[in-house]
């Protein structure tokens, strides 16, 4: 049985010559049997490649989620920076940070500088003030008053009230 089964498949792949001899042949029908005849073989090479439902419907999922990310990520490349442009922004950042850091440091230190040199100025001309009489000092740049041994007092005054003495107050 294999062995017919052989010799048709090997039939279908061979195609006989066909000559047509001088004269006798008509050009118009043969062109049109020609053409029949490659429609059948071009119809024929289609039905063998052709794809299964599942792999046209998976085919069509994965291009049809590559143009969704291709969108995505041309909506979101206006917002979102690129990574010399987060670099760039973080270095910026950071220099006026360290500037700021420093110019802070350079009015504290000068601001260290010329309380000093009010105190001894202050010294020089009134000499009969002990200086452990004087017990203020004061913070560089806050300008609040400390004053030692003396503990500053909360800025929330403690109130205890009792309901029964509120009741009491409010009944009469």
């Amino acid at each position: 049985m294999s062995s017919t089964s052989d010799n048709t498949t090997n039939t279908r792949e061979k195609k006989p010559l066909k000559f047509v001899s001088e004269g006798v042949g008509n050009v118009e029908t043969q062109k049109i049997r020609e053409q029949v005849e490659q429609k059948k073989y071009e119809s024929e090479y289609r039905r063998k490649t052709r794809k299964s439902l599942r792999d046209q419907l998976r085919s069509n999922a994965i291009s049809k989620q590559k143009q969704y990310n291709g969108l995505v990520r041309d909506r979101e490349s206006f917002t979102r920076l690129s990574k010399d442009d987060l670099e760039f922004y973080q270095n910026s950042k950071n220099e006026l940070l360290k500037k700021e850091k420093e110019f802070n440091n350079y009015l504290n230190t000068k601001a260290v500088i010329f309380e000093r040199k009010q105190k001894a100025l202050l010294s020089e001309n009134d000499p009969a003030r002990n200086t452990e009489e004087n017990t203020e000092t004061r913070t560089s740049l806050t300008g609040k008053m400390l004053i030692r041994g003396v503990k500053p007092s909360s800025s929330k005054p403690k109130i205890k009230v009792s309901i029964k003495k509120l009741n009491k107050k409010l009944e009469k």
